[in-house]
C-alpha cells in the first residue's frame, strides 16, 4: 500500500495523519531509495515502510534514509532519519536554554 495513493485503504491512514497533523517524511526530504520493500526472485519493489512527522517538526528533519548499505536478510529496508532537537528544559512553566557548565543557573 502506497500512502501517496487515493484508495479505500489509504483513506484511514490519510484521515489519522490529518487529524493529528502528521506528514509522511519522504514528502519533506525526498529518501535516497524509491523503495523499502523488494521481491528480487519476482523483479518487485515497492515503498511500503514511511515515517510519519508532526508538522511543527518539519524543520528539525535532516536525514531521511533507506539503508540499503548494511547486511539485510529481510524483504524490507531499514529506514533511518535524523533530526536536530531543541534540548531546552522547562521548568517553573517557563522555558531554559540548553544547559552547559558555562552557562549555570541560580
Amino acid at each position: 500500500m502506497d500512502l501517496k495513493d487515493d484508495t479505500p485503504y489509504t483513506r484511514p491512514i490519510h484521515k489519522f495523519m490529518d487529524t493529528h497533523k502528521l506528514i509522511l517524511s519522504n514528502d519533506i526530504l525526498t529518501p535516497n531509495c524509491n523503495f523499502t520493500f523488494f521481491r528480487d526472485s519476482l523483479n518487485q519493489k515497492s515503498m511500503l515502510d514511511f515515517f510519519l512527522i508532526s508538522d511543527n517538526l518539519i524543520s528539525s528533519l535532516k536525514t531521511n534514509i533507506m539503508r540499503d548499505d548494511l547486511l539485510n536478510l529481510s524483504d524490507h529496508l531499514p529506514i533511518s532519519m535524523t533530526m536536530h532537537l531543541d534540548t531546552g528544559i522547562v521548568q517553573g512553566g517557563g522555558w531554559l536554554p540548553p544547559f552547559s557548565c558555562c552557562n549555570q543557573r541560580t
